[in-house]
């Protein structure tokens, strides 16, 4: 019975995670080609730039919350409740210090970003509000993290994918009464953010007292020990992202800096879909993260296992399939979607930038393996070497070739598929004491099934000539539908295929 719960309440979590995601789509498909036509890409790059130094100074923040969720989670289902209290209050408190630390910063940085970055003089004065919103925002989600929690411990994360959709609603109404009824300005994204933000704060806090009522905001209960133990811990993740930031989140400010904020723009939206299949593959794993942690911490390693397992194949299914669409429709689809941008060239960065997926995507649960086994010393040390050394390629390259933008890209993808190889698929096996290549089966049938479904798209594609969306439509879902008949045969397993074929029956 205890199975069967857990199997529905995983399915719900995942089309929950799913219809967020697909509002959250819909908002970047319609709204970036009518900024880009009315303010160019030149000022949309500058909206993207502003979103990745929240990324940068969301460093300063990872060291505590990182393992928040892990420690209260375990603490709770271990039936130590008072230390459970402890430890978030004691990252409550936390917080609020951060957000004064943040605060500095984000201050000093928009005050002289135009020192940092290349802004043409037009935009100096919207960019500068631009990143003093975005700033803002991110200081309020610095508070609401805390009491996100509740959705990760209690495997409810259907009600976050809930709150999530209706704060992107909020946030495309924002926008399209911005650009529709006042002078076009790129702060109305940031705008818009903030709105929605603030909502979701007092939602959080919300579910948080109704999902987690035993645990309640109580400054008494702070203490200094348990901050310094999850920072201890999460020390490793600031290590960790850092990395991140070394191998992609500096593609932008690179661009900026090397080249041009023009070619920055065209480098933002040819990044637009990719984010998008790569915002898609953490929403996706996420939905496995509390189960794993349960699973781990009742000890039930056969539970962990297939869980892993079975999350491995979903995921490839969730990553592949739009990977190989991307490959084989990609010009049409920015010819029709970005008309008097370069198409081609938009498709190879779209491409260059998403194509580590293809690894990176069905491993994404085995992320979650360092954080629930405590490794993430060993992960951070792996990260970082490969970020600097990612990064020192990068401008290498850049300065010895022509290659330009495409060197970006290119070497970010390739340094990617080498550390999930060396490191990231072997080590988490060994660190759930199974063979170091248990999991590079899954890897290998990632990337023939991508190949395959790639040819059967690009067959597609010249069956059916896609230059208007109709035919486009068209094209995809047929590919789709081929692409997903394939995807079961090959990853699912006889009964599998049974109890699914049973399900579809039941519900005619």
């Amino acid at each position: 019975m205890s199975d069967r719960r857990d199997s529905r309440q995983l399915t719900i979590n995942l089309i929950a995670q799913l219809m967020a995601f697909v509002v959250s789509f819909g908002i970047s498909f319609f709204v970036t080609p009518y900024v880009t036509q009315k303010l160019g890409s030149e000022a949309y790059g500058f909206i993207n730039l502003a979103d990745n130094f929240v990324n940068y100074a969301s460093l300063i923040t990872i060291a505590l919350n990182s393992m928040a969720s892990r420690f209260i989670t375990i603490k709770i289902y271990e039936d130590k409740m008072d230390e459970a209290n402890t430890y978030f209050n004691s990252v409550l408190v936390g917080n609020i210090f951060l957000m004064l630390v943040v605060g500095i910063f984000s201050i000093l940085c928009t005050f002289n970003i135009e020192k940092i970055v290349s802004i043409p003089e037009s935009l100096v004065i919207d960019v500068k509000i631009t990143f003093f919103i975005v700033f803002l925002n991110f200081i309020i989600g610095i508070i609401t993290s805390v009491f996100s929690i509740a959705f990760f411990t209690t495997n409810r994360m259907d009600i976050s994918s809930k709150r999530s959709i209706e704060a992107n609603l909020i946030r495309a109404i924002i926008i399209i009464v911005g650009y529709v009824f006042f002078r076009p300005r790129i702060i109305y994204y940031a705008i818009a953010s903030i709105v929605a933000s603030i909502f979701i704060l007092f939602t959080d806090v919300y579910y948080s007292r109704k999902l987690l009522p035993e645990i309640k905001v109580n400054f008494s209960c702070f203490d200094i020990k348990k901050v310094i133990e999850l920072i201890e811990a999460g020390v490793w993740n600031v290590i960790t992202k850092l990395s991140q930031i070394l191998t992609n989140g500096l593609d932008l400010l690179i661009s900026n800096i090397f080249i041009s904020s023009v070619v920055m723009g065209e480098l933002a939206i040819a990044q637009t879909v990719p984010n998008v299949i790569m915002n898609l593959i953490p929403t996706i794993s996420n939905v496995f993260s509390p189960e794993m942690t349960i699973h781990y911490a009742k000890k039930d390693k056969d539970s962990l296992i297939n869980i892993i397992s079975k999350a491995i194949r979903l995921m490839t299914v969730f990553t592949i399939i739009p990977d190989a669409m991307l490959i084989a429709f990609g010009t049409d689809f920015f010819k029709l979607w970005m008309p008097g941008q370069n198409a081609e060239k938009l498709c190879i960065l779209a491409i260059l930038c998403v194509i580590n997926t293809v690894i990176s995507g069905p491993i994404q649960p085995l992320y979650q393996v360092f954080t629930i086994t405590n490794k993430v010393r060993q992960n951070a040390v792996a990260m970082i070497i490969y970020g600097a050394a990612s990064i020192c390629i990068t401008i290498m390259v850049l300065k010895t070739t022509s290659l330009g933008i495409y060197a970006i890209v290119g070497v970010s993808s390739l340094s990617s598929v080498l550390v999930n190889c060396i490191f990231t698929i072997p080590f988490s096996a060994v660190y759930l004491e199974l063979r170091w290549y248990t999991f590079f089966p899954h890897v290998f049938r990632a990337a023939i099934l991508t190949a395959i479904l790639t040819l059967v798209n690009s067959a597609v594609s010249r069956f059916v000539i896609c230059d208007t969306w109709g035919k486009l439509i068209l094209a995809g879902i047929i590919s789709a539908i081929i692409d997903l008949i394939i995807n079961i045969f090959v990853l699912l397993k006889k009964n599998e295929r049974r109890e699914l074929l049973s399900k579809v029956r039941t519900k005619r």
